[in-house]
């Protein structure tokens, strides 16, 4: 009678996929974890009982804290410099919608006073980025 005999296991062998899973599962959350978007300075969004509005395809973004600092798709940069570059991406996509998202703290008037600068850099609408209103 012939008696199959079966190759010892390495104790080891059986470790190395479970240390593939671990190095891959390790990469996904690293990668995940960096996907979104990093305000380069604290910007407190107000609160608002309204819902959400229609947005186009492409999103740009905007930050405008409650010191007078800007940042462009989470670059910080002068105000200036920023309009002139949103002019530009608005030349190339005149149908990117435009997400604003200005500090709670920030004085009403300086607000207005951006959306006309925004207004002359060739901006048609912009959607001030809030928080729900609690209940």
């Amino acid at each position: 009678m012939f008696v199959e005999r079966r190759p010892k296991m390495d104790g080891e062998a059986g470790v190395l996929p479970l240390i593939n899973v671990v190095f891959l599962l390790l990469i996904f959350f690293m990668l995940a974890g960096s996907l979104g978007m990093v305000e380069p300075f604290e910007v407190r969004a107000p609160r608002s009982a309204s819902g959400e509005g229609e947005r186009s395809q492409r999103v740009i973004r905007l930050s405008m804290s409650v010191d007078g600092r800007f940042a462009l798709d989470g670059q910080e940069m002068l105000r200036d410099i920023l309009l002139e570059r949103l002019s530009d991406m608005l030349i190339d996509d005149p149908t990117a919608g435009i997400e604003l998202k200005a500090d709670s703290r920030l004085p009403a008037n300086h607000l207005v006073r951006f959306t006309y600068l925004l207004e002359q850099a060739g901006v048609e609408s912009v959607f001030l980025v809030t928080l729900p209103d609690r209940p």
